[in-house]
Parts: structure tokens; C-alpha cells; sequence
């Protein structure tokens, strides 16, 4: 029952009924079908890949960072951990 639903929802939608005859307006030949229809979902979510190609690069920016500072806080704990011994 949901499923159904969720199918009708999606097929009425604008963008839906755009990019099926985009599809079925391009020239015989299943690749270039497959290209036309992977262009037009590109346009459409090309600020949204954009953005989470800004975020994928912050964290592992951030990782990169944490994992070549972890050597100065075992340094840092062996000092702390010997200094008093002396």
C-alpha cells in the first residue's frame, strides 16, 4: 500500500514526467539513452553533488589531521608519563 503510494507520488511529479521524455525523445541506442537520462539527473542535482563534495573533503580533511597529530600526543603522554620519575 505504501509502496504504491510512494510509486504514484514519484510519477506525478514534474521532474519525473521531464526526465522520461527527454529519455524517450533521444536517439535509438541504449547507451546514449542512458547518457541523455545521467546528463539531465546531473543538472538537476548539480549543486547538491557539488555540496557534498565540499563536505566528503572537509572530513577527510579533518581525519587526515587527527591522524598526523596522534604521534605529538604520544610523545606528549611518554613525556608527562616520565617527567616525574627524574
Amino acid at each position: 500500500m505504501l509502496t504504491d503510494e510512494a510509486v504514484s507520488w514519484v510519477a506525478h511529479q514534474s521532474w519525473f514526467k521531464t526526465t522520461l521524455r527527454n529519455v524517450l525523445k533521444a536517439p535509438n541506442g541504449s547507451f546514449s539513452t542512458l547518457l541523455v537520462w545521467g546528463n539531465d539527473l546531473y543538472q538537476r542535482y548539480d549543486e547538491c553533488l557539488e555540496a557534498f563534495t565540499y563536505v566528503v573533503q572537509t572530513f577527510v580533511i579533518c581525519l587526515a589531521l587527527i591522524l598526523f597529530s596522534l604521534p605529538i600526543f604520544a610523545v606528549a603522554a611518554l613525556v608527562g608519563s616520565v617527567d616525574g620519575l627524574v
